[in-house]
């Protein structure tokens, strides 16, 4: 069997420095999914077209270490990696291969000090297996497996892409991302009945939680999206700090690929300002928070219109949420970041190997 040989016996080439190269072109992802959701629900709080900024306000007694709700778990990932070298399929499309280290973290707040309270890494190669005959494939696989190093088959390639080499080169950066979130999701599901922010979308998380018991709560940095109109638009772009919109509704699509649609997970999310909005771009500093509509129902906050206990709770949350922003000026994400996710992607970063050990211990094994 060929083992690590593989990669010789299929032309491997190198590729030393992945990064600083433009690509010969690029082309819409292949793959895309076009994102649907349920009817946008602007009225839930505020009837749409009166929207106003929401300042909110709490009693000058209230502290977030006092309220029950207040998250004290944080979860978040890591994708460490590069297009290290490629190869020629048996059909003579390109393969690209992807190595990476991938983790999870837990911290956790206890006896008011931040802990790592689980962690998981894994050393990962993606690449396109469909190619290559399965019984080569299995023989490299189980060769990686003795250096602990887990291969990780993309989808294949469409015929139309097989060589447009940026576009494969995507399709393995997905699927380590891919497998991160799984590792994300097994790091919530360990203790998810108690309060939790994840950094990101509760759709990317949403088998490591109870959508109806868990109070799991969803912080997204980077919008591929905005869920609001012009109007809100307007209210959104002008908040100060500490500020948010009024609470929106609307539902993902979870339903798995060449399945029927049907699946979803209907969010109740709203905006919020976590910097000044002084000498920066408008849309500096807003992240979206995200909370599952059935547990929101199920707390008994309002199912068509939240009621006051309901706003109450998307108070509290954001203030929450605003005081565990990043204050250190240093860090680049620093107006979008909370401080216990940074010191979570600090944690796991100290178990990652250093800069390239990996590429080169791959360079070494296969002898390339």
């Amino acid at each position: 069997m060929l083992g690590l040989k593989f990669i010789n016996n299929y032309e491997g080439r190198r590729i030393e420095n992945e990064f600083g190269m433009k690509p010969f072109f690029v082309e819409p992802d292949a793959d895309e999914e076009t994102e649907e959701e349920f009817e946008i629900n602007l009225s839930l709080e505020i009837e749409a077209g009166k929207w106003q900024s929401v300042n909110p306000q709490l009693p000058d007694n209230w502290r977030a270490q006092d309220w029950k709700n207040r998250p004290v778990r944080f979860v978040d990932g890591k994708d460490v990696g590069q297009t290290v070298a490629w190869l020629r399929g048996t059909d003579g499309s390109f393969v690209a291969i992807r190595l990476a280290e991938i983790g999870s973290v837990v911290m956790r707040i206890v006896g008011g000090e931040l802990r790592r309270e689980f962690a998981q890494v894994e050393r990962v190669l993606a690449m396109n297996t469909a190619a290559f005959p399965w019984e080569e494939v299995e023989s490299f696989a189980l060769a990686l497996r003795e250096h602990d190093i887990y291969l990780l088959p993309t989808k294949r390639t469409p015929e139309e892409f097989e060589l447009n080499f940026e576009q494969i080169r995507k399709y393995t950066q997905r699927r380590s991302a891919q497998e991160m979130m799984v590792l994300e999701e097994f790091a919530l599901a360990q203790h998810n009945d108690v309060p939790t922010i994840v950094d990101g979308t509760l759709k990317d998380h949403e088998s490591g939680f109870d959508i109806t018991e868990s109070p799991v709560f969803g912080v997204v940095k980077t919008q591929q999206k905005l869920y609001v109109d012009r109007q809100g638009q307007e209210i959104l772009f002008d908040l100060s700090a500490g500020m948010r919109t009024p609470a929106f509704s609307f539902a993902y699509d979870t339903t798995m690929r060449g399945e029927k649609r049907g699946n979803r997970l209907p969010i109740i999310a709203w905006y919020a300002r976590l910097c000044g909005n002084d000498c920066v771009e408008p849309n500096v500093g807003i992240v979206r928070i995200e909370v599952s509509q059935k547990w929101f129902v199920a707390r008994g906050y309002g199912d068509t219109e939240i009621n006051l206990a309901g706003k109450d709770f998307i108070n509290q949350l954001t203030r929450t949420i605003y005081e565990y922003r990043c204050r250190q000026k240093s860090y680049r994400r620093m107006n979008i970041s909370l401080e216990p996710i940074v010191r979570a992607e600090e944690s796991l970063g100290a178990l990652f190997c250093p800069p390239n050990f990996l590429k080169n211990q791959f360079y070494r094994l296969t002898n390339l």
